[in-house]
């Protein structure tokens, strides 16, 4: 809900950046589901333009918290004459 108790216009915030859906029962076709408040906000698991950007904000958010692991450099020796 915003300020006037209305219910809140998520494209408004996202524009076209993606599309989320809100329903009062867990869809069956989400690749990803969020309950808050007593809704279930999803982005529809055939939806993939959604789904890709959705995905590339989870490794930003990733990055920001610190939470990637990093892969340390591969070393590779010779090993053998010749």
């Amino acid at each position: 809900m915003d300020d006037e108790g209305h219910p809140f216009d998520w494209q408004e915030l996202l524009k076209d950046l993606f599309v989320v859906h809100y329903s009062e029962q867990k869809p069956k076709d989400a690749a990803a589901v969020v309950r808050y408040r007593g809704k279930c906000f999803s982005i529809a698991d055939d939806d993939d333009e959604s789904h890709s950007k959705f995905a590339l904000l989870d490794q930003l958010a990733d990055l920001v918290a610190g939470d990637v692991q990093q892969t340390a450099p591969v070393l590779t020796l010779p090993i053998g004459g010749g």
